[in-house]
């Protein structure tokens, strides 16, 4: 059946009957006396075990090094340390210079104005799916109701729950109420 994986096949039998699969026998583990010497061994046949830091010039210009740049709408789960850009409709969430509450300009198509980008940092711990979250640009701390706190002030900064999926709707209008 298309889309379906072996083992549906195996156990999802309208007469009731299962197909046990074959299971290869593993090779028991390298004893000598009664001392598993499985590491020794391992050891013993690649003395080199960790590859040298890459400081320096870096010449592999291989997959190991590449990185993709730029811009990339969320998928998945939020964590913290990352630089969401808060937009819908062409505007987004920015501190302007010297400012005390959030503002709103025109979003950026790259996501590269510093003014417009957030830090989300976890309140709770990542299960609570509570985020505290500043400015990339100088460190403040969003407040209630939008405002904007100093950088040393983290104590008093809002705490945020971010839930997915994020739907097309104005999920940040309520930090500016």
């Amino acid at each position: 059946m298309a889309g379906r994986s072996r083992i549906q096949e195996h156990s999802d039998r309208s007469d009731g009957a299962l197909a046990i699969p074959h299971i290869p026998n593993a090779d028991a583990p390298a004893m000598v006396g009664n001392s598993y010497v499985g590491t020794f061994n391992c050891q013993a046949k690649y003395p080199v075990q960790r590859p040298s830091v890459p400081y320096g010039q870096q010449n592999d210009t291989s997959e190991a090094l590449w990185f993709e740049g730029g811009y990339k709408e969320c998928v998945g789960y939020l964590t913290e340390g990352r630089y969401p850009v808060f937009d819908k409709a062409g505007y987004a969430l920015t501190n302007a210079s010297n400012a005390t509450h959030l503002s709103i300009s025109p979003a950026v198509p790259d996501h590269r104005e510093k003014k417009q980008r957030r830090v989300i940092h976890y309140s709770n711990g990542k299960e609570s799916g509570l985020f505290l979250i500043s400015s990339a640009l100088d460190g403040k701390w969003l407040g209630p109701r939008g405002t904007l706190l100093p950088a040393n002030c983290s104590d008093q900064a809002a705490q945020v729950k971010i839930t997915f999926p994020i739907v097309k709707a104005t999920r940040w209008s309520m930090l500016l109420d």
